[in-house]
């Protein structure tokens, strides 16, 4: 995994473009959007059809150990 970029930073986490096997993926460590509740509302939104190409994809999320984030997600590089 190589961090190719900052992207951004809000009031609750900061996002990075990173690449992995030569493809590009975001990094997201926040503080608020804990994973099991993030997985639900985005298989729910999902859902819907209609909303389909609005969608990113989420491939992973989980806990990180770190005095300033708590939660990190893996999607995919919208560009």
């Amino acid at each position: 995994m190589i961090i190719i970029e900052f992207l951004g930073k809000g009031s609750f986490g900061i996002v990075f473009k990173f690449e992995y096997q030569n493809n590009s993926y975001a990094l997201k460590l926040n503080s608020n959007e804990i994973p099991a509740k993030l997985f639900e509302r985005y298989k729910s939104l999902r859902s819907h059809k209609k909303l389909d190409k609005y969608f990113i994809n989420i491939y992973c999320c989980g806990n990180i150990n770190s005095e300033k984030f708590k939660y990190f997600s893996i999607m995919e590089f919208g560009g």
